[in-house]
């Protein structure tokens, strides 16, 4: 029951044309690469990206929509193990830019950026924050994965927490 179209990001008429006719738009674009840390390029197409796909979506009059976050746009301590709540505090744009944080930041002031588009355009929004995704086309972990339990003996630390969930699962609860 869901139809899949196709347009570029960087290209709002395209997007606008993707999403006329639609009830709703799960929007999932976004840029991640264990190797990639160019903030420009995060920023570009994560942030810059949804300013595209939430202008495009009112201008097709599309009145719902659901924006795929991540759990990384917590400013959480890896040494706290305590469960974190929905309201934790989130990466902001004054935050640090060090090494490793262009990801988790550019998300969170995309996610950001989403709430405060859809309330100005009076849009339904639903934002969902999964974990670590895997699956059969993932270019990132499943590739890290196949390696690292190539080896005889894989070392994990004790303090290692990584929550995993399949890319169909997430599908299946977006939809």
């Amino acid at each position: 029951g869901v139809e899949l179209r196709e347009a570029d990001l960087t290209d709002r008429p395209s997007l606008t044309r993707a999403f006329a006719g639609c009830q709703a738009v799960i929007s999932n674009a976004a840029l991640f690469s264990m190797g990639n840390q160019s903030w420009e390029e995060h920023l570009r197409t994560n942030v810059e990206g949804t300013t595209h796909v939430f202008d495009a979506i009112a201008e097709a009059s599309v009145r719902r929509v659901v924006h795929v976050s991540s759990i990384a746009v917590y400013r959480r301590s890896f040494i706290h193990r305590a469960p974190m709540a929905e309201d934790a505090p989130m990466w902001r744009a004054d935050s640090p830019r060090w090494p490793g944080r262009a990801y988790p930041i550019s998300k969170a002031l995309s996610e950001q950026r989403a709430w405060q588009l859809a309330a100005e355009r009076h849009l339904g929004l639903t934002t969902v924050r999964p974990s670590v995704i895997y699956g059969a086309h993932d270019g990132n972990w499943t590739r890290r994965f196949k390696q690292w339990f190539a080896w005889p003996l894989v070392p994990i630390p004790v303090c290692a927490q990584i929550p995993m969930v399949h890319a169909a699962d997430v599908a299946e609860a977006i939809v």
